[in-house]
């Protein structure tokens, strides 16, 4: 099995990283780069406005836009796509289980979303903690909330695998960004507004739109303690969907495309 793993891996890579993508991606590292440099040029850290400068929430708000745009490059059409150009039928004519090619689906979307997360967050950061005299660069709470970061960023993984077992890329990724807006502007605003006091809506909403890994990074970018009740009801969330996703990747019909 672990030989397969690495087969089907090494081919997911080769199939993925075109020579446009490997360009793209030099250049949005490197445009992080200069952005990250942009302060120390423009003499912000000689202002009183620096005094009041944290590094932590500017990570923070910054993950909280790379992370889902990252998703959505990674995850359209992640299963569907092989189902409609027969890549699976393919694969399953060797022995492999289906357990093995979903592993390789996760690990795969997983590792690009931990090459993005590097390549447009940290090197960045480190850049400018280079560039930033005076400014106060906490290397354990920086990863601390990078990590409740990408948590966040594998149970959206998990759920997109879920959507693409049988929607197309387009609906896949339109479901998807409906499913974060309304995790951010519907279920915090309406539902918490008129269902805060319902044990059922509580489950409903930390599960079918979790945002406990979110709230973890929130919660220690101001705290600076574990959020203990927020990382379990994200691991949950994230349990719950991954369950999902096995369920319906193991009815999938290979011989036909059909998510079309």
């Amino acid at each position: 099995m672990k030989t397969q793993l690495q087969a089907i891996l090494k081919a997911e890579f080769t199939r993925y990283f075109t020579l446009s993508k490997i360009i793209i991606l030099s250049l949005v590292t490197i445009l992080g780069v200069v952005i990250a440099m942009l302060p120390s040029w423009l003499g912000f850290f000689d202002s009183e406005a620096a005094g009041f400068f944290a590094i932590k929430d500017i990570f923070t708000y910054a993950l909280k836009i790379i992370i889902p745009f990252s998703i959505f490059f990674i995850t359209p059409g992640i299963i569907a796509n092989d189902v409609n150009n027969f890549w699976f039928r393919t694969v399953f004519s060797r022995p492999v289980q289906r357990q093995t090619v979903l592993a390789s689906k996760y690990i795969y979307a997983s590792l690009l979303l931990l090459l993005f997360t590097i390549a447009f967050c940290l090197i960045p950061l480190i850049v400018f903690s280079f560039t930033a005299p005076g400014i106060e660069f906490n290397v354990f709470s920086v990863l601390s909330i990078w990590f409740f970061a990408y948590m966040e960023g594998l149970l959206f993984i998990s759920i997109a695998i879920w959507f693409s077992c049988f929607l197309s890329k387009f609906f896949n990724v339109l479901l998807l960004a409906i499913w974060m807006f309304a995790d951010n502007i519907v279920i915090n605003g309406v539902l918490a507004n008129f269902f805060w006091d319902s044990p059922i809506m509580g489950v409903f909403t930390e599960f079918f739109f979790p945002n406990g890994f979110a709230n973890a990074a929130s919660f220690y970018s101001l705290k600076d303690s574990f959020p203990v009740e927020h990382f379990f009801w994200g691991m949950a969330a994230l349990t719950f969907f991954g369950a999902l996703s096995y369920l319906h990747f193991s009815l999938i019909n290979i011989d036909r495309p059909g998510n079309d």
